[in-house]
């Protein structure tokens, strides 16, 4: 009986660590911002980033691992990246920034769920 116990913690240990939910919202002329992590649902970190971002923001990214948000000088352009690691996403997130005209991108946020780095 103790070990069906410990099992069953072990497995909901697993799993919220598996699906804790993340956002990151975006105001698209303002580039104001907003993120979550670690939300037990996705409409929960949607929320949460929505309502720190303000208005006139939209989703911009969902993620379950980790996620990155870089800005070029002036903000005159942003990439955002999701990845297992907080490396490889600051790793998209300043590419696309490249790509898209920015100069000088800069990584404004970096966060990862739980049992992600």
């Amino acid at each position: 009986m103790y070990k069906r116990i410990l099992m069953a913690m072990a497995m909901l240990f697993v799993t919220a660590q598996v699906f804790a939910a993340g956002a990151i919202a975006l105001n698209k002329h303002t580039l104001r911002y907003g993120y979550s992590y670690n939300y037990a649902t996705q409409h929960q970190a949607d929320h949460r980033a929505l309502r720190e971002c303000g208005y006139g923001c939209v989703i911009l990214l969902r993620f379950h691992g980790c996620a990155a948000l870089a800005f070029g000088a002036h903000r005159r352009a942003y990439g955002a990246g999701r990845a297992p690691t907080r490396h490889r996403a600051r790793h998209i997130a300043l590419s696309y920034c490249h790509r898209y005209g920015g100069r000088h991108c800069r990584v404004h946020a970096a966060v990862c769920n739980r049992g992600h780095y």
